[in-house]
């Protein structure tokens, strides 16, 4: 007689790791190995929490759960807090990785960060992505907005070097020189989905390129 095997309630840490997993491109067998459940149980919590790929792996949605709880910390944040936070986040990042940071005094200037190495500067625009629930992606802004009729407008080069975009509640950052950014007027990006591939511009090759700023400096000076 064969003993059936007794069912176990999933925990929330492997429902996460199934999400991230999954999210990632990860098959069920070894989904399977890694979590140490079998297939077919891996397979139904993923179709309960509706983590099924359309053509090209594409999924409205996809990676939802497993992004969704850490955005909950900014869900109460107004746009400009949300956009403090990412500056200062990227401000320390930028001094970890050992670069000398300068701030502007005035508030909103078009430059939010000045990274200088001897006589040259790079001029940095950070923005924070926004998570976008029923596409499942980051989606932020490349244009400014004008504070007196709300429409946006391009940055002019000169004014700006790199954007930095990041995705509060993942803490993930693209660094994305300027003249690649100013013919788009958003970025749609995937940190969650590693594997996703993008049709036209892909934004996942900058993702934590900050060897970029430091190569501008040592080639301008």
């Amino acid at each position: 007689m064969v003993e059936k095997t007794k069912w176990k309630a999933w925990t929330d840490s492997e429902t996460q790791a199934l999400c991230a997993l999954r999210a990632a491109g990860v098959t069920y067998r070894a989904i399977s190995e890694i979590l140490g459940r079998s297939q077919r149980s891996c397979e139904q919590q993923a179709s309960k929490l509706n983590l099924t790929y359309g053509a090209g792996g594409s999924r409205v949605g996809d990676g939802e759960e497993f992004v969704s709880k850490d955005l909950d910390a900014y869900k109460s944040v107004s746009s400009l807090g949300k956009g403090k936070i990412a500056e200062d986040l990227v401000t320390i990042e930028l001094t970890k990785r050992g670069f000398d940071v300068f701030v502007p005094y005035k508030p909103q200037h078009h430059t939010d960060i000045i990274v200088i190495d001897g006589s040259k500067a790079c001029k940095i625009q950070v923005k924070s992505a926004i998570w976008d629930q029923g596409t499942g992606r980051f989606r932020v802004p490349l244009h400014r907005k004008d504070a007196r009729n709300g429409k946006r407008f391009q940055y002019i080069e000169g004014d700006i070097d790199f954007f930095i975009l990041y995705c509060l509640g993942i803490d993930a950052s693209y660094v994305v020189p300027f003249n690649l950014c100013n013919d788009h007027a958003y970025a749609n990006l995937y940190p969650h989905r590693p594997k996703l591939q993008q049709k036209g511009f892909n934004w996942e090759n900058y993702k934590e390129s900050y060897q970029l700023i430091d190569a501008f400096l040592t080639s301008s000076n």
